[in-house]
């Protein structure tokens, strides 16, 4: 625990420190957020437009900020929910997290964003991976080119060892624990634990997501049956998925950090690549806008059947619960698609 610690507070003060001294140059050099938007604008018309191509901000905020949480908040908050040392510790470390990334993920997004439309001529980057080094590449001095890169190879390796750390320390405190009295209690079935959610929850949805994912798109009726069917297909295929795995991590750390917690991760995950899966075959930009409305859509459907399912399967048993929390969580997410599609848009 104490050389995760160690870790993060290293490479959270690098990272911080290079995100709080580009907003510096960049309101040097650009002006404040309105007039560093209002000239990237006037280089890339599209982004105030409303038309089919455009870039919505909001959309681009969205798309921006799942991004940021899947690959640079995930691991971190599943390491803290299987390293956390009590309940009180490891909700004030999410908490605290959570502001800081939230607070300097918009101060990325607002300058560095707009500053690489100016600094390239609001022309297409080659790859959109780049719009921070480009910008630091532009403007930024030489040495402070050389901390960026040492921030953000910090941030890589202190992922991966903590993910590594938070692995073996789930293993051998966690999982062994929830799982060894299970097994020794019912010694004459000692796979029946195993059995019974692995076995049978896994490939069960295995078998479905397959048959979904494959046959799917040959359903007969028309384009509008697939329109209107595949969609909840695909959430509750991944949504299925999901169940078993927010379960899986709510029942193990549970006692530590709460179940909707535990499983916040692992269901808005979910969410996200069941909308990549439904609009794969877009442009980037019109795939983010699907993004920040479809991921809300599911992440409130499968928030709604995580918290179900903490509740169901401590009371009916693993089988039950999981099947009741499925059932709870393709009606929920039925109406709120309908809701969302009918109403608001």
């Amino acid at each position: 625990m104490w050389s995760i610690t160690l870790t993060d507070l290293f490479q959270g003060m690098v990272m911080l420190f290079v995100l709080t001294l580009a907003g510096i140059l960049c309101f040097a050099n650009f002006g404040s957020p309105t007039e560093l938007y209002a000239n990237a604008a006037s280089l890339r018309p599209q982004w105030s437009t409303n038309t089919s191509a455009a870039y919505l901000r909001l959309a681009f905020f969205g798309g921006f900020m799942t991004w940021v949480f899947v690959h640079s908040c995930l691991p971190h908050t599943i390491m803290r929910v299987f390293t956390a040392e009590d309940e009180k510790s490891g909700r004030l470390g999410l908490s605290f997290g959570s502001f800081l990334i939230s607070a300097f993920a918009l101060l990325a997004l607002v300058y560095i964003t707009g500053a690489a439309v100016i600094v390239n001529g609001g022309a297409d980057l080659e790859s959109y991976d780049y719009v921070f080094m480009t910008v630091i590449d532009s403007i930024f001095p030489t040495w402070f080119q050389a901390v960026t890169y040492a921030g953000v190879f910090a941030a890589v390796m202190s992922s991966v060892s903590g993910m590594l750390l938070s692995i073996g320390s789930a293993a051998s405190f966690d999982l062994v624990q929830v799982l060894k009295p299970l097994i020794l209690s019912q010694a004459c079935k000692p796979l029946s634990v195993v059995k019974n959610l692995v076995l049978r929850g896994f490939a069960l949805h295995i078998v479905i997501s397959t048959g979904l994912l494959y046959n799917g798109p040959g359903i007969s009726g028309g384009d509008f049956l697939k329109v209107l069917i595949m969609p909840i297909l695909l959430r509750f295929v991944l949504g299925g998925g999901a169940i078993v795995a927010c379960t899986l991590i709510a029942r193990i750390s549970g006692p530590r950090i709460g179940g909707i917690f535990a499983a916040f991760p692992a269901v808005y995950l979910a969410a996200i690549l069941s909308l990549y899966l439904d609009y794969r075959g877009e442009e980037l930009i019109k795939m983010s806008v699907h993004i920040s409305e479809g991921a809300l859509v599911g992440m409130l459907a499968n928030i709604i059947c995580a918290v179900a399912a903490s509740h169901l399967i401590m009371k009916n048993g693993w089988e039950k619960g999981l099947g009741l929390a499925l059932f709870i969580w393709l009606l929920a997410a039925t109406c709120i698609y309908f809701t969302w599609k009918l109403v608001i848009t």
